[in-house]
C-alpha cells in the first residue's frame, strides 16, 4: 500500500525481488529510483524495509526518518 501511485511494473518489480528476498536489490531498485525523485517517501520506505530485512538497522531508520520528514511536508 506505500507504493500507490507508484508504476504498476515498479510494485511488480518490488514484489520480485522481496519474494525472492534479494534484499541488496531491492535496497539498489530503491536507490535507482530515488536518484531520479529524492522527496518519493514511498521509495524511502522500500529502502528502509530492505536495509532492515538485511539486518542494516541504522540504515533503516535514516530511511524511515526521511519517510516520515518527507510525510509532514
Amino acid at each position: 500500500s506505500h507504493l500507490q501511485g507508484v508504476e504498476e511494473s515498479n510494485r511488480k518489480r518490488v514484489v520480485e525481488l522481496e519474494g525472492r528476498k534479494d534484499w541488496d536489490g531491492l535496497l539498489k531498485f530503491a536507490e535507482e529510483n530515488l536518484a531520479k525523485d529524492a522527496n518519493s517517501a514511498a521509495w524511502w520506505t522500500v529502502a528502509g524495509y530492505a536495509n532492515s530485512q538485511a539486518g542494516r538497522h541504522e540504515a533503516a531508520v535514516q530511511c524511515y526518518t526521511e519517510t516520515v520528514r518527507l510525510a509532514k511536508l
